[in-house]
């Protein structure tokens, strides 16, 4: 026993003694320190770097987040002004380019009075003609084209193009039809019954057609409804429209104007002369 005893403690000696040694044999903490503070390896502390290198990776993102924003702000806006415009012009035409629009304000009585209302008078006549009388334009084959009208055509006698009208003219002139058959005693005296029809039915489809102008058009600005003194029902209050911008596209028009009723002018392939001289005509015949 007395042997196995210092037989134990002589081998924990030995072993403390080889962990002393070569604990002695390494560096220690301080020593560590030493060095690198002699080396100078000591990591910079957060507020010995410069200021640009504490807040540039906190900026740069900040800088990434904001133009993320800008850019996606940008593109709906931009998706939004498209769909606005390409709500109005899914139709091509020529004369799309010079389109704008503006507010106007329609007058709750309107109608009653002005230079195309009332009775037949010579101011009257030249309004309406000035409005109407640069109706039918010169197109060139390019248009007929993008619209696929190629076969649906009538050539200019000249070859400097084919005759056409825009849309609006045929609503201008249906509401100057029905001005006119207002007063049939005056512009059409001596009708027949037959012509009284055909004037009936002509009527009828102008009617017709400005109904779905209308609501093709779709005019959406609100109509509110005010008191009055003298009637117990309420009146209409003017409101505001969308409207084209008329002298534009009027100027438009003018620039590219043709006379189709200029006697021998058009000429139908196997039937003659349009119009003759002393022959009469009429709007959109």
């Amino acid at each position: 026993m007395a042997s196995e005893y210092r037989e134990s403690t002589s081998g924990r000696a030995s072993s403390e003694t080889t962990r002393a040694a070569e604990s002695s044999s390494l560096p220690s903490v301080d020593e560590f320190e030493k060095a690198s503070l002699m080396r100078g390896d000591v990591p910079d502390s957060p507020r010995d770097k410069p200021f640009w290198r504490r807040h540039l990776l906190p900026a740069a993102i900040h800088f990434f987040i904001f133009t993320v924003y800008i850019t996606v702000g940008i593109l709906a806006l931009d998706s939004r002004a498209k769909s606005a415009v390409g709500a109005r012009t899914l139709l091509w035409s020529p004369a799309n380019e010079i389109i704008k629009y503006e507010l106007q304000t329609f007058n709750s009585g309107d109608g009653h009075e002005g230079p195309y209302s009332g009775y037949p008078r010579p101011d009257l006549e030249k309004a309406w003609a000035g409005l109407l009388g640069h109706m039918n334009v010169r197109l060139g084959l390019e248009d007929l084209e993008a619209f696929h009208r190629v076969e649906d055509s009538v050539q200019l006698p000249d070859g400097s193009g084919y005759a056409g009208t825009l849309n609006v003219y045929h609503e201008i002139h249906c509401v100057r039809w029905l001005h006119t058959h207002m007063y049939q005693e005056h512009y059409y005296p001596n009708l027949d019954d037959a012509q009284r029809e055909e004037n009936r039915l002509h009527s009828e489809h102008c009617l017709n057609h400005l109904r779905k102008s209308a609501m093709c058009h779709g005019d959406v600005g609100i109509i509110t409804y005010r008191w009055g003194n003298d009637s117990r029902r309420p009146y209409a209050a003017a409101t505001k429209h969308q409207c084209v911008k008329w002298d534009a596209l009027a100027e438009w028009t003018n620039k590219r104007t043709i006379d189709m009723f200029k006697p021998g002018y058009l000429v139908h392939p196997t039937l003659g002369p349009v119009y003759r001289e002393g022959e009469e005509k009429d709007l959109m015949d």
